[in-house]
């Protein structure tokens, strides 16, 4: 076996001491003959399994230990359909983050969209408006298309 492979073992079934014979052989024959494992197998023990071999022993709550029951015996075969609710779920109860780029994307979709809408629009308002503008200038109020701003320098240069 690897390291690796033994690194993984001493930190799950190993220190559990839940091996079966022959991997547990292999295990300390590979302990025995590399330093860095055994090493790594000390480190486990003196952080993880020592401090809760001398801890002391809690006795939670009884209220607790009634909620847990309840829970557990309180479990029931969830129906076929229940992934497809749970999943649609997400969308009525959205995390802010999810919300913030869907709001974004909707945003983004939309302008694009409307882009060439809102500009057609903007053109046909700009074109209207100046149209209204020289037709008010061709008109000096008595139906004629000649253009008289009413100053004499005007009257010179047009």
């Amino acid at each position: 076996m690897n390291c690796e492979k033994i690194k993984e073992l001493i930190l799950t079934d190993f220190s559990d001491n839940r091996l079966d014979e022959k991997l547990k052989s292999q295990v300390n024959a590979h302990l025995s003959s590399c330093a860095g494992c055994r090493e790594f197998a000390q480190s486990v023990n003196k952080i993880a399994i020592e401090p809760f071999k001398s801890a002391q022993k809690e006795n939670p709550p009884d209220y607790l230990w009634y909620r847990i029951k309840e829970r557990i015996g309180g479990e029931k075969p969830q129906p076929a359909l229940s992934g497809v609710f749970e999943g649609l779920q997400m969308f009525f109860h959205p995390k802010p983050a999810f919300a913030l780029a869907t709001i974004a994307v909707v945003i983004i979709i939309a302008s694009v969209m409307f882009r060439p809408y809102l500009r057609n629009k903007q053109a046909n308002l700009y074109l209207n408006e100046q149209i209204d503008f020289v037709s008010s200038l061709g008109q000096n109020g008595n139906g004629s298309s000649e253009i008289n701003f009413g100053t004499s320098v005007e009257e010179f240069l047009l």
